[in-house]
This record gives structure tokens, sequence and C-alpha cells, in this order.
């Protein structure tokens, strides 16, 4: 992060369009593996982008929330309508998708997954949906502004410990028994509340070692 910052204060938008149109290119090629050739541009079994393995990856939803930050020039009305296009394709894409591999007999585990990788044109739309549509969001309450404050702060800390939680969370929400479609949505909100939690306490009891541990 601290090295993505400083390219980024001396980076020219063109250059953040290069980074990103050859990043967006990498979105594909899971799929290419699957369906055109396992081995296109390069790519092997501990390098799944090949020759653009320095464009993928995480780093581009970094500079992409960056870039559309300040140049979203669309009405409320206009962002709305887009995002529920955007999100609503790359929904789509997940869902088919998905449901067509597990359909199969005998698919791998990789195969399984492969319609909800992070790094996938399909969660790409779904992300550029909410970053429109959370930047048109006008936030005037003191106290959601202070507990949005905190989040940032304690962000990086809470994607460090949220896998630790992850188990605890599937079996707590699976003893509640609720209807399956509401269990992700409720385990992911119970695992956030949880590493929030031990995030901001650590910060609070220890606050320089927090500091320098949890970013």
């Amino acid at each position: 992060m601290p090295f993505f910052s400083a390219w980024l204060k001396q980076a020219t938008e063109k250059q953040m369009k290069i980074f990103l149109s050859v990043w967006f290119i990498t979105l594909f090629l899971p799929y290419c593996q699957e369906y055109i050739s396992s081995y296109i541009g390069g790519t092997c079994a501990w390098n799944d982008y090949g020759t653009l393995y320095y464009f993928s990856g995480f780093s581009g939803y970094l500079l992409l929330g960056y870039y559309l930050k300040d140049r979203n020039k669309l009405s409320m009305k206009k962002t709305v309508v887009l995002s529920l296009i955007l999100f609503s394709v790359g929904y789509a894409i997940t869902y088919y998708g998905f449901r067509n591999m597990t359909s199969q007999p005998d698919i791998t585990e990789r195969q399984m997954e492969l319609f909800f990788l992070y790094c996938s044109p399909n969660v790409f739309l779904m992300t550029v949906a909410w970053y429109l549509l959370i930047q048109k969001v006008k936030v005037t309450s003191p106290l959601i502004i202070l507990a949005l404050k905190n989040i940032t702060k304690c962000g990086l800390g809470i994607y460090m410990v949220h896998y630790f939680a992850v188990g605890i969370g599937y079996l707590a929400i699976d003893r509640i028994d609720l209807p399956i479609f509401m269990r992700i949505p409720a385990t992911a909100l119970f695992v956030f509340i949880v590493s929030w939690c031990i995030v901001a306490l650590f910060y609070k009891v220890l606050p320089k070692a927090a500091k320098w541990i949890m970013g």
C-alpha cells in the first residue's frame, strides 16, 4: 500500500488508464484458462496471470476506486440506473455461472469457485456499481460519520483478522437455523461486526501497537 500510494501521487491520468485497461484484460484470464487454453499468456499452476502478472490482482480495485472517486459526473438518478444495470448483469453472470458449474458432476474446487473469483469481470461489474452508488450518498449524521471514520481506521485490521472469525460465524449462524438464502449475508455481517470489535478494542487498549500491527 505505501508503495502503491506513492505511485498514485505522481501517476498521470493516462498512466492510470493504461494500468486499468491491462488489469481489466486480466479479469478474463481465469475464464480463458477454463474454456480456451490452460496455458494462455504463459499462465501456469503458480501464475494465473502469465505475462500480465504485474497488472493483476486486488491492486486494480484500489486504483479503480481512486480513479472513479472524483470522475462520476452523472446525476443521482442516472447513477442509480447505471449501478442497477451493472450490478444485475454481474450478479446474473455469477449466479448462472455458479449454478451451471455445480450442476456438473466431478468438477474441481477451482471450477466450482470460478464464477465468484474476486478478480473476474462479473465481480468487477458489481464492484463498479457499488463504487458509483456510494459516491452519491451524502451522510450528515454525526454518529454515522464517526462510525464510518472508525471503520476506515480499522479497515486493514478488519481485513487481517476477519478470516479467523469466518469459521465461528458459520457455526453461529448455522445454529440459528436461518433460511438458506439469508445465511451468507448474516454470516458476513456477523464476521464484520466481530472483526471490527476486535480491532477497535485493540486500538483502544494498545493504540501505539495497533498502529503498527493493524495499519
